[in-house]
């Protein structure tokens, strides 16, 4: 079952040959690697030996590249963001580089490097579609998720295509696949979005038209309500199939008992997770698609009276998959009766913090009398020093409290969890290969040092992930009293008011949606805008 060659390692160490022919000391190989990588820093010290167990857990790739991007969007600075996402940071502003920009000319006016390839289009859309949202640039936003949906409805149109072009996909795929394989490189690989960036690809979509105001909204969030469904039947049979893998793989005659011994050893670094990833039962609990059908089910029963009881349907189901949320249980009871006369409501939905991000992990793994280093990548959590949202007239106390009903943090936590399996045939596949790889090497004589560091500087996990996706979803549904139209946003850290904004309704307005964002830097939020009902804008085609 341990193989006994290693074809990428074979590709890599002849390209190694190749390159350092009549030069093949360890320095020259390290400038090699310096102009390959230009990420990874040059020093002369080295590594101490890795050790049994977690080593350390590094931004790598697109989630070390975005980190500039993410404190612009941090800061408020939206355009910078997308300009510095769409045509790459300069080399200066990577920390890695900065140091050896100052002694290299080239390197300093280094042409920037972009995060995504042509194999990104649902990543880098969604990215690009977010970031302009949040900056309320509607038309560019609907675009650029619209191109995100359609990446999808290609790839699935193609699985049940003609047999050409289900080939011409798969060959793509086994094509890059292939030169991930052989470069060390993953994020050459075609992206594969997760299940719950897809459905939130399509909730944004949604919510993209409602602000804007317009009715397209529903059809398309309940193509996302039913997309959840059909992800969520994919994904047990996937891992199930996952789990019979695993367990033959543990009951190997052969090498069963080391697979067992890495399997339980990795997955207990995992249990600190367990209280985010707890707080929702599977990656596929999402009240954000429920209540965004009862607003626009609620909105549009102006026309249609009808809706009205629908509208509490999808404000249960919110609820039912929330568990907890005055906000909801509100609604539902203001559904059980005609809305009053002049009744104004504004529905308000704030996007906090960043949801988990990707880290490479460098784990030690204890095979026999050996210690192989394998780097796997994770999720982990991002912070948020954000307490509390409240809403209150411009003047007076708080009239309502935000609740927040779509926790992305625990979906995405909860996705790694229960993917386990599948993460751990990856640990077992990658500890095996390596420990391939170092009896490989070890035949090389003075060259293997060179060679591995040659490996170890150039190979990279897929890193990618939806960056600007936020940590938790916060809504209220708020009846808005008589003859007042200002009112302001508090976000609190604690008993502190962090962030304000003020909000101002039109007094004609029957119903209006306001979004916004907060993160520890900054506080945006939308002014509403006239919805369909009350003369805004009215579908238009695709």
């Amino acid at each position: 079952m341990i193989p006994t060659t290693s074809t990428r390692r074979a590709a890599l160490l002849g390209a190694a040959a190749a390159m350092t022919a009549g030069a093949a000391s360890a320095q020259s190989l390290s400038d090699l690697i310096q102009r390959v990588n230009p990420q990874s820093p040059q020093t002369n010290t080295a590594r101490p030996p890795i050790t049994a167990g977690r080593q350390e857990l590094t931004p790598l790739g697109y989630a070390l590249g975005f980190q500039p991007i993410r404190s612009l969007l941090s800061s408020g600075d939206y355009m910078s963001a997308i300009a510095t996402y769409r045509d790459g940071p300069p080399a200066s502003a990577l920390a890695p580089a900065a140091a050896a920009a100052e002694d290299d000319p080239a390197a300093a006016n280094a042409a920037p490097r972009t995060l995504f390839s042509s194999s990104d289009v649902f990543l880098c859309n969604s990215e690009l579609g977010l970031m302009n949202f949040d900056a309320t640039s509607f038309p560019d936003s609907t675009t650029h998720f619209s191109t995100a949906h359609d990446a999808v409805s290609t790839d699935q149109e193609n699985e049940s295509g003609t047999r050409l072009q289900r080939l011409r996909r798969f060959g793509n795929r086994i094509i890059r696949r292939g030169a991930a394989f052989v470069t060390g490189r993953d994020e050459i690989a075609v992206y594969t979005q997760r299940d719950y960036e897809r459905i939130l690809q399509l909730n944004y979509l949604a919510l993209n038209y409602l602000v804007a105001g317009d009715r397209r909204a529903y059809n398309v969030n309940r193509l996302a309500i039913e997309e959840q469904d059909l992800a969520r039947r994919n994904f047990e049979e996937e891992i199930g199939r996952a789990q019979e893998r695993l367990g033959q793989a543990r009951e190997d005659s052969t090498n069963g008992a080391k697979a067992a011994s890495v399997t339980d050893t990795f997955a207990a670094e995992f249990t600190s997770y367990q209280p985010i990833s707890g707080r929702v039962p599977s990656a596929y609990v999402n009240p954000l698609g429920f209540y965004l059908s009862g607003a626009i089910q609620e909105i549009t029963s102006v026309e249609r009276p009808a809706l009205r009881g629908n509208a509490r349907a999808s404000y249960q189901a919110a609820l039912e998959l929330a568990g907890t949320s005055p906000q909801l249980a509100a609604a539902i009871q203001a559904m059980q009766a005609p809305p009053a006369p002049g009744e104004r409501i504004l529905h308000i939905i704030i996007g906090e913090g960043f949801a988990p991000s990707r880290q490479a992990l460098l784990y030690g793994v204890q095979l026999d009398q050996q210690i192989i280093p394998v780097r796997i990548p994770i999720y982990a959590p991002n912070g948020s020093s954000i307490t509390r949202l409240q809403l209150a007239p411009a003047r007076g106390a708080p009239i309502a409290r935000l609740d927040a009903v779509g926790d992305v943090e625990a979906m995405v936590m909860r996705s790694q969890q229960d993917r386990m399996p599948q993460m751990l045939l990856g640990v077992i596949a990658s500890a095996w290969r390596a420990s391939t790889e170092q009896r490989f090497a070890a035949d090389m004589g003075e060259f293997a040092s060179s060679v591995m560091q040659f490996k170890q500087s150039f190979d990279s996990p897929d890193m990618r992930s939806w960056s600007t996706l936020p940590s938790k979803f916060h809504i209220a549904r708020v009846r808005l009293p008589a003859n007042q139209t200002r009112f302001r946003l508090d976000a609190l850290s604690g008993t502190r008011v962090a962030h304000t904004r003020t909000i101002d309704v039109p007094a004609d307005l029957q119903h209006c949606v306001a979004y916004g964002r907060v993160m520890d830097g900054v506080l945006t939020v939308e002014q509403p805008r006239r919805l369909w009902i009350d003369g805004g804008i009215e579908e238009t085609a695709p």
